[in-house]
């Protein structure tokens, strides 16, 4: 018997869409026109998740068809939508809703023959947390997470961040070695019953449904007898000795060494979450490092340790240095790179996006310039990270938020970053579990009481960039601005053209899309909407 839930919303979105029943024979149009097949909660004004539970779940589909040359256009929309598909074929439009009077309008000119970099990928970061909170749905709606952020059904992320050790969205703090003090061999590391609990199955899952998943190494915190502090939690280097600094490296090694024979191996590590942050703070996992600190670090103790592990940097591992906020980058990067040695080691910079908001997009410029041959990847973001200024950690359906994640991702993109990967993938409504009380917002959140969950329009903002743009995509140059619009515009490598465009504006605006289809595509974007474009380049 069909749930009745659903019954409801289908004829909802039947309803919402102004769509008559479809059977393929009578329309240029496929069936799926116009379909909105969210399952819509409202939490208040303009805030809506769509919600997954046991008798209904949806996924975003795979990515269209263009042989054919129909332009395909996804909305998302403060209002409700939520990956409304339709399109555009021989200057016809599916779409069967009436226009709205504006004298809004702008070009976008795509410039096929300027290109910039290319991407390495987008993805999130496989935590306690999000494992934890995974657990608490039934099999199938867990492993139905997962392919929402994996699948080609899905966003189909190629990226995964791992933590090596806890972290503060871990039930309480630990790592490897907690209980055998000045073991500097690592002879007692061994791995948590975290990793195979809530770390371990869901990676698999998403190798599975991705074969060429990067997989990134982020470590916290050493054993806190390595630590000048005596403390996972509290502001402190490693020890003097250079004995620390071999030990610590020698964790790692042991770390990729010990996933390796659990089947899974690594594209990358960062060389330590926060170094500069973990100074500021001292309430949760953290180890502090100065830019000279790293770069003796990294020289003289991780290669040559990875190296004797069979995990030689550059042949085998890529090194991304910092993993700390963009803001401090200038300062650090010289000391780094500026000794050959470390810097024929390292392969990109990992930024995080806490201060984005107050980082000139100068910096980025100076990056590129002076760093030609590095990756930039921003290794971190979520909301809900203020302490005073969010004092609801999670609001369900929040549309501000899902609007700042798809903002931050653009402006970075348009500045030369090759990567962008979310912080957790689920919490609860609280925004946790976490044993430092550091809760923050995520795109999915996670009812266990129900058992369902809910995608959030920071999911959207995700899957309006990242589903469309794989590995090896290249952002082109284009022409064109509007007030309070954003947007970005990239050639994948099977030669179609992606044009994601954010309007923060409360605006109705008529868009034209030039020199990028054959025929320019014209489409009405909605107030506070953020729509992608897709089609094959001709």
């Amino acid at each position: 018997m069909v749930p009745l839930i659903l019954l409801i919303n289908v004829l909802t979105w039947s309803l919402a869409i102004g769509q008559d029943t479809c059977d393929g024979t009578n329309s240029v149009f496929p069936c799926d026109a116009g379909q909105d097949t969210c399952m819509r909660r409202k939490y208040g004004k303009d805030q809506y998740v769509c919600v997954c539970d046991s008798s209904y779940c949806d996924d975003l589909g795979p990515l269209p068809d263009t042989s054919d040359g129909k332009v395909t256009i996804y909305e998302t929309t403060r209002d409700g939508l939520r990956f409304r598909k339709n399109y555009v074929y021989k200057g016809q439009s599916s779409l069967t809703e009436p226009t709205v009077k504006t004298k809004k309008k702008f070009t976008i000119k795509v410039k096929r023959d300027e290109k910039h970099q290319s991407i390495w990928g987008f993805g999130g970061a496989f935590t306690d947390s999000t494992g934890i909170n995974l657990r608490y749905l039934n099999d199938t709606l867990a492993a139905h997470v997962i392919n929402d952020y994996y699948s080609p059904q899905g966003i189909g992320y190629s990226v995964g961040r791992v933590p090596v050790g806890g972290t503060d969205f871990s039930d309480r703090p630990y790592t490897y070695n907690d209980d055998h003090v000045d073991d500097l061999e690592q002879t007692n590391f061994t791995l948590a019953q975290d990793d195979d609990l809530y770390k371990i199955p869901y990676i698999k899952q998403a190798q599975k449904l991705n074969g060429n998943l990067k997989l990134l190494a982020s470590a916290w915190s050493p054993p806190a007898w390595m630590k000048s502090s005596n403390s996972i939690s509290k502001r402190g280097t490693l020890k003097s000795s250079d004995v620390y600094y071999k030990s610590w490296a020698k964790y790692y090694a042991k770390f990729f060494t010990e996933y390796k024979k659990k089947g899974i191996e690594f594209w990358g590590l960062t060389s330590g979450n926060e170094p500069v942050a973990s100074y500021i703070h001292s309430s949760f996992n953290g180890l502090t490092f100065t830019p000279g600190s790293l770069r003796d670090f990294i020289r003289d103790s991780l290669a040559p340790e990875l190296a004797k592990a069979g995990f030689p940097l550059q042949e085998k591992l890529k090194l991304l240095v910092l993993d700390d906020q963009l803001a401090v980058v200038l300062a650090w990067l010289g000391k780094v790179y500026g000794d050959e040695a470390t810097h024929s080691l390292v392969s990109g910079i990992a930024f995080h996006w806490y201060l984005n908001f107050m980082t000139p997009n100068f910096v980025y410029s100076l990056i590129h310039k002076w760093y030609p041959d590095q990756l930039l990847i921003s290794t971190e973001a979520c909301e809900g990270y203020r302490m005073i200024l969010d004092p609801h950690k999670v609001i369900l359906g929040d549309w501000g938020r899902g609007e700042n994640y798809a903002s931050d991702i653009i402006n970075d993109l348009n500045h030369g970053v090759h990567g962008w990967i979310d912080w957790n993938m689920a919490l609860d409504p609280s925004g946790g579990p976490n044993w430092a009380d550091n809760k923050v917002d995520s795109p999915i959140i996670v009812n266990k009481t129900a058992n369902e969950y809910y995608r959030q329009p920071m999911f959207y903002s995700m899957a309006h960039i990242a589903k469309f743009l794989p590995p090896n995509s290249v952002r082109l140059g284009s022409k064109g601005s509007h007030g309070g619009v954003d947007y970005t515009v990239f050639q994948t490598p099977d030669n179609n053209i992606a044009v994601i465009i954010l309007n923060k504006s409360k605006d109705t605006i008529n868009l034209t899309v030039a020199a990028a289809y054959g025929k320019d595509v014209t489409w009405q974007i909605k107030p506070k909407s953020l729509t992608t474009i897709y089609g094959k380049a001709s």
